[in-house]
C-alpha cells in the first residue's frame, strides 16, 4: 500500500469545500474532466512518480482501478501502460450518478482500452453498459470473517428490544419518515425496554432526527465503528435498519454484511429487486416497508416475536458471500485476462 499525498491544487480544494461560486465550481469540474479526464488530478499527480518504479519493481500482471472517480482509472491505466500489462476497470459506484451527462461518452472513450470490467452489482453493471458494453463480472463486496466468529455466541438480549440503524441516511426527508415510523411503533402500546443504536457517517444528522424520541427509548449514537465492533452491533440487534437512496437501481453493498449477520433486515423505503433476490437466495429476512405506517407494523411484528428469535439465513449460502470466496471470484476474473 502506497500513501500518496496529493500535489497541492488550491482551486480543486476550494471546489470540494464548496468555497467557489456555483458557476465557477461547475466550470472547474467541466474543464478538469475535459482536459484531464478527472477531478482528482491533484491526487493523480501525487501518484505519478510511482508508476514507473511500480512497473519495474512490482511487475504487475494486471492492474485494477476502482470507480469511485475516473482518476483511479487513470492511475490504473497509467501503471498498466508502464508495465505493459492489462488493466481492469471496476464500477463500484454508478456511472450515471457521478459523471455529468454531457461528459459520459467522452470519458468512456478515454478509458475504452481496459481489458475487462468488474462491477459491485448487476445494477451498477447495467447502468454502465451503454458506455462500456454488457460484459462485466459482478463481484459483491462480501463480508468479513469477524461476523462468522460472532454468530455462534451472539444473541439479542430478550429483556430489551434492540435495533441498529446503520450507514449513511442520504435523504433527511427519508430519515424523518423512518423516525416517524419508529414513533408510530412506540405509540401503539407499552413496549418495555427499547434501545436504538446508530453507526455511520451521519451521526449528527441522526442525533437531531432522533432527539424527540430520547425520553421514550435508549438511544446511542456511535458514528463509524471499527469492523469488529460493527459486526458485534449487527449480530446483537433484533433487527438492522437502513435508509436506501430513493433512486432506481442504486445498489447498497451493506445488504451483504447485514445478511451475513443473520438478523432481520429492515430497509426503508424498500430495496431494489437485485437485493431482494440476493436475500431470497441466502434465505435471509429482508423487510421493505414503504411508508412510516408499514414500518411501524414491521417493527411491531419483530417486537412481538422477540422471544422466539431465530437466525434467518442459509449458512452455506451465506458463506459464499464472504470475502475469501469473493476474492476467489475476483482472482478468476483477473487470471482470465492476465
Amino acid at each position: 500500500m502506497l500513501a500518496c499525498p496529493p500535489v497541492p491544487s488550491p482551486i480543486l480544494e476550494k471546489q470540494r469545500a464548496g468555497q467557489l461560486p456555483r458557476l465557477v465550481s461547475k466550470t472547474v469540474v467541466a474543464l478538469h474532466y475535459l482536459v484531464f479526464g478527472g477531478v482528482f488530478t491533484d491526487w493523480r499527480a501525487g501518484t505519478r512518480p510511482y508508476w514507473h518504479p511500480l512497473a519495474l519493481a512490482f511487475a504487475p500482471e494486471v492492474v485494477w482501478g476502482i470507480f469511485g472517480n475516473t482518476d483511479a482509472w487513470a492511475i490504473a491505466q497509467g501503471i498498466a501502460r508502464e508495465a505493459h500489462c492489462p488493466w481492469v476497470r471496476d464500477i463500484k459506484d454508478q456511472w450515471t450518478a457521478f459523471i455529468p451527462s454531457p461528459l459520459r461518452g467522452m470519458l468512456a472513450r478515454r478509458f475504452a482500452d481496459a481489458d475487462a470490467t468488474t462491477a459491485l452489482s448487476l445494477a451498477n453493471a447495467a447502468d454502465a453498459a451503454p458506455w462500456f458494453g454488457p460484459e462485466a463480472t459482478v463481484v459483491y463486496s462480501g463480508y468479513p470473517a469477524d461476523i462468522d466468529r460472532l454468530i455462534p455466541t451472539a444473541s439479542p438480549p430478550k429483556e430489551i428490544f434492540s435495533l441498529a440503524l446503520v450507514g449513511a441516511v442520504y435523504e433527511p426527508a427519508l430519515l424523518a419518515e423512518l423516525v416517524a415510523g419508529v414513533k408510530a411503533f412506540l405509540d401503539t402500546r407499552e413496549r418495555g425496554a427499547l434501545r436504538l443504536v446508530y453507526a455511520g457517517t451521519d451521526a449528527k444528522t441522526v442525533e437531531r432526527a432522533l432527539a424527540p424520541l430520547r425520553n421514550r427509548l435508549d438511544i446511542e449514537i456511535c458514528g463509524q465503528l471499527p469492523l469488529a465492533r460493527f459486526s458485534d452491533l449487527l449480530c446483537n440487534a433484533h433487527a438492522n435498519l437502513y435508509v436506501r437512496v430513493p433512486k432506481d437501481g442504486w445498489w447498497h453493498h451493506k445488504i451483504v454484511e447485514l445478511l451475513a449477520a443473520r438478523r432481520p433486515i429492515v430497509c426503508y423505503p424498500g430495496e431494489i429487486d437485485e437485493a431482494k433476490r440476493l436475500a431470497e437466495t441466502v434465505k435471509g429476512r429482508l423487510e421493505n416497508p414503504a411508508t412510516p405506517e408499514a414500518l411501524a407494523n414491521v417493527l411491531d411484528t419483530l417486537w412481538q416475536n422477540r422471544g422466539e428469535f431465530g437466525m434467518p439465513g442459509d449458512s452455506a449460502a451465506i458463506a459464499t458471500l464472504g470475502w475469501e470466496y469473493k476474492a476467489e471470484q475476483l482472482l478468476e476474473a483477473f487470471t482470465s485476462i492476465a
